[in-house]
């Protein structure tokens, strides 16, 4: 009898502890400083960069963030290293696991969530966000280097 009521206790403390986290006073509610995101919950949020808490240490556990992108934004990921089995970034739906499959571009109304487990941490991710607008067109890289390219055979000769 004393198995089955010491189950009973555990039971009832996993449940305290699943409406302990949902129930977290410490999330935060942060806008990006361009505001092209927000985010809502246990990520840290830098200029218009976006990361795991206490990136690059380790990220902790039971934790959760959302991110809505606001405007269309070219996204740099800086690192991205996650338990691959039980943490994960969904982007847009999709578990993303890898730096590789992060999009470079999003979307207005694109939609980004972090979660973590009980268990192993990692690293975490950061991912930094910038107008569209301030980057070149491959078109006036491509004018740009050419410029240079024939300014430096023109010096040589």
């Amino acid at each position: 009898m004393v198995s089955v009521l010491s189950f009973l206790d555990s039971e009832s403390d996993s449940s305290e502890e699943e409406s302990s986290m949902e129930e977290s006073d410490d999330y935060d509610y942060i806008m990006s400083e361009n505001g092209l995101f927000t985010m809502y919950g246990q990520c840290e949020v830098v200029g218009d960069c976006v990361s795991s808490r206490n990136y690059p240490g380790s990220y902790g556990n039971h934790e959760m963030c959302d991110i809505s992108v606001h405007r269309g934004a070219s996204v740099r990921v800086t690192s991205l290293s996650l338990e691959t089995c039980c943490d994960h970034l969904y982007i847009n739906g999709m578990d993303t696991e890898y730096a590789a499959a992060v999009p470079t571009t999003l979307y207005g109304g694109s939609y980004i969530r972090f979660t973590t487990d009980y268990s192993v941490t990692r690293g975490g991710f950061q991912l930094c966000f910038s107008d569209p607008g301030n980057w070149k067109t491959c078109k006036e890289e491509y004018i740009n280097i050419r410029e240079i390219f024939e300014l430096d055979v023109q010096s040589k000769f």
